[in-house]
């Protein structure tokens, strides 16, 4: 176990309704598609660390599901 390279906790990104264009940006910055959850996906970044895009409106922090 490497307490450099070992992660614990991951970045959540507040989209809101405009998750879908979140997620083109990404992958074309280099970042994989993962899982999607109902109100999530899973993104690893180039180094191979995992972070997730929400539907989450990054001004109230209230869920968006459209």
């Amino acid at each position: 176990d490497d307490a450099g390279t070992t992660v614990r906790a991951h970045l959540d990104v507040a989209c809101g309704a405009s998750i879908d264009a979140a997620i083109d940006r990404h992958q074309e910055l280099g970042a994989e598609r993962g899982r999607d959850g109902v109100v999530w996906t899973t993104m690893t970044d180039p180094t191979g660390f995992e972070y997730c895009l929400t539907r989450r409106d990054p001004e109230t922090g209230l869920l968006t599901t459209t």
